[in-house]
């Protein structure tokens, strides 16, 4: 989540984490926040589609490098704060004027979406669909918390889940095992416990192999992948 080119929250910082991940077969999808803001001394709210696509065409040099980009709110990075609620507040039609913008960006998977900090009301969910999404991408703690309770059993929508986000959602590896599922989101935020670091990196693998030690068959998908006629 949140691989951005700032300097404290940068893509540069994870993709050689990342790369490493991809040689192991790991499918690795990215979630990008778009609107970032100007230094401080020009703090208006842009979009730069040069810069951006000059940022992530790299990536892309190789389309099957392992990486899908999915795209991860409007304002959610900015200076020195994180708009989280973006999609919890705002107008539907003010949301839908944004959406509308990101699907105008090159080299994006525009079928699977997370909202910033996880957090959407019902109401937006329609909007997604017109926009030719399939796929909501969602936390479990906080759909077993009730967060999601006014719209997970009648969405349109597939819903995802991520399991897990060390440490802060620490690994249960008996868990693992039984739902036959390891979904896990590191964050490119140097800042944040869950970083993409080379230690977080570590404890990823060790897990992998742990499953395979015990005899699992593990096969790498990115969400798109995904059959959700058997995904729980």
């Amino acid at each position: 989540d949140d691989a951005t080119w700032r300097p404290h929250q940068s893509i540069w910082t994870v993709l050689p984490i990342i790369d490493s991940l991809v040689a192991r077969g790991f499918n690795i999808d990215m979630f990008i926040p778009y609107a970032l803001r100007r230094p401080p001394e020009k703090m208006e709210y842009f979009i730069n589609t040069d810069s951006f696509i000059g940022i992530i065409k790299p990536i892309f040099a190789n389309p099957n490098n392992g990486i899908r980009l999915h795209p991860h709110g409007y304002n959610h990075c900015a200076e020195n704060i994180s708009v989280n609620d973006e999609f919890l507040h705002e107008s539907c039609d003010v949301l839908e004027t944004k959406l509308s913008k990101i699907q105008r960006y090159p080299y994006l998977d525009k079928t699977v979406f997370r909202p910033p900090g996880w957090k959407i009301r019902p109401e937006i969910i329609p909007c997604l669909e017109r926009l030719g999404y399939k796929t909501l991408a969602l936390l479990r703690r906080y759909r077993d918390q009730g967060m999601y309770d006014s719209f997970k059993d009648d969405c349109l929508l597939n819903l995802h889940w991520c399991d897990y986000s060390p440490p802060d959602i620490s690994f249960d590896l008996g868990q693992i095992e039984e739902s036959g599922r390891l979904d896990v989101t590191y964050h490119a935020a140097n800042f944040l416990k869950n970083d993409l670091t080379p230690e977080n990196a570590r404890e990823l693998i060790s897990i992998v192999d742990t499953l395979k030690g015990r005899g699992h068959e593990i096969i790498f998908e990115h969400i798109t992948d995904i059959d959700f006629n058997t995904y729980g």
